[in-house]
């Protein structure tokens, strides 16, 4: 019997991980079949078929992205502004959950861009990536992980600077383990996964990338790691000032 990849449940479907309305249909790009070859899983009805909202959260969320290759932007203003419209734009409000505002972005050479901003939903993108993480472990092993995943998003806008200082530290350290790594999946432009080999403590990195520009770290931490205490870290939790070096650059950070 087949168990799901997120739980000991029966498996009764198969879920893509990514989802499906990830990639987009042969309708919205012609240039290319998109959807060959996608990656599933077995699942049980709450891990699959239920979570279809979050699937549609995760697409509008990730499609319109500024940094995106054709392929992200033909998505965005194809089936992601269809199901756009088909929500009354309400989608955008779940997306952003405050401080939605339009913006105007000077590309050069006088050419500009609309674009829009806010606060996103992060609790449901690292729900939505949680599920995507664990759908690829079971894939990528052939056995369900059991622990914490922990995400660090690249296309998230730190405005306090200590704090984009730490994200741009843990992005280069992340960034520095995954070069060279084999990149699996079919269709490359749309998305392909990393997979940084357990430490000694056995916490390993799977590194998402879609659109060819989006990048999501995801640490799994399995149930009982020994994980040890780094002083750093526990200085910076207490309000200390530290200083994190990598490869010569010097990131201060000093949390409130």
């Amino acid at each position: 019997m087949a168990t799901c990849y997120a739980c000991q449940e029966e498996a009764t479907s198969v879920e893509h991980v990514p989802p499906k309305c990830i990639f987009p249909e042969l309708k919205d790009f012609p240039h290319k079949q998109l959807r060959k070859n996608l990656i599933t899983v077995p699942a049980c009805d709450e891990h699959n078929a239920a979570k279809s909202k979050d699937d549609e959260f995760l697409m509008v969320s990730l499609a319109g992205m500024l940094g995106n290759n054709s392929i992200g932007y033909a998505h965005s203003i194809t089936k992601v502004d269809r199901s756009l419209r088909r929500s009354s734009y309400k989608l955008l409000e779940r997306v952003f959950i405050s401080n939605r505002r339009k913006l105007l972005i000077e590309l050069g050479d006088n050419k500009f861009i609309h674009a829009i901003a806010g606060t996103p939903d992060l609790e449901r993108l690292d729900k939505c990536v949680d599920h995507i993480v664990r759908g690829l472990y079971r894939h990528h092993f052939q056995t369900n992980f059991s622990g914490q995943a922990k995400t660090l998003l690249s296309f998230l806008v730190v405005e306090e600077q200590s704090r984009s200082n730490l994200q741009q530290f843990l992005l280069t350290r992340a960034r520095k383990d995954t070069v060279g790594l084999p990149r699996f999946g079919e269709n490359q432009e749309v998305f392909f996964y990393q997979v940084v080999d357990p430490d000694e403590f056995g916490i390993m990195l799977f590194n998402l990338c879609f659109f060819e520009n989006i990048e999501i770290f995801c640490a799994l931490v399995p149930e009982n790691a020994n994980v040890p205490t780094h002083l750093g870290f526990e200085l910076m939790k207490r309000g200390m000032p530290v200083t994190f070096t990598l490869d010569g650059h010097e990131y201060p950070v000093q949390l409130e």
